[in-house]
């Protein structure tokens, strides 16, 4: 932020891209505090900025919504480093599951608001980027499967958002202690004893 002279008066000048991430930022950041339904207000009190530049940066709530979304999918997509498809299995699926702990505890009260505002919406369209990884990981299990495509789908649910919010957030399992049921289950879909 710098300050600039303008008729004898004083004003602050922001560049333009950081207003606009702060206001993403003070939006997600309301919601992982547990706030659904943040308000223009609290959210500009909470960016620092006036509540006029959230729709000077946003023509409205869902736009808001949508650069969050996708500010959130580009957060998630840093947590999944490459995992090498050479590495013994155990080491993959202890990767895998390592970063999809991460991954629950970046996105699990966005994707919850998400879904309440909009049901149709993309899960904060991570899904695919999540499942394209798994296809990556464990290529060799899946070109030697009967049928790749059901155990990738196994797989997809046992190490994401379907095994994960139950049992962590309506059961509220230890996050350590569900990353072992999904491991439990990764390794009976593919058959290891």
């Amino acid at each position: 932020m710098d300050e600039e002279q303008q008729d004898g008066r004083r004003r602050r000048v922001r560049n333009p891209q950081w207003t606009r991430q702060a206001i993403i930022d003070a939006l997600l950041g309301a919601i992982n505090e547990g706030q659904y339904s943040p308000t223009a207000r609290g959210i500009a009190e909470r960016a620092g900025v006036s509540e006029r530049s959230v729709f000077t940066h946003f023509r409205d709530f869902d736009d808001l919504r949508t650069a969050a979304g996708q500010h959130q999918r580009d957060r998630i997509a840093a947590e999944l480093a490459p995992i090498p498809a050479e590495l013994p299995l155990a080491d993959r699926l202890d990767r895998v599951l390592a970063q999809r702990e991460a991954v629950f505890a970046l996105m699990a009260r966005v994707r919850v608001v998400a879904l309440w505002q909009s049901p149709d919406a993309p899960a904060l369209d991570v899904d695919d980027l999540l499942r394209g990884q798994l296809a990556e990981v464990f290529a060799p299990e899946l070109a030697v499967s009967a049928d790749a495509e059901r155990l990738l789908d196994v797989l997809e649910i046992a190490s994401g958002w379907s095994l994960r919010f139950p049992l962590q957030v309506q059961r509220r399992r230890d996050p350590a202690d569900v990353t072992a049921t999904a491991r439990h289950a990764m390794l009976a879909a593919l058959n290891v004893r």
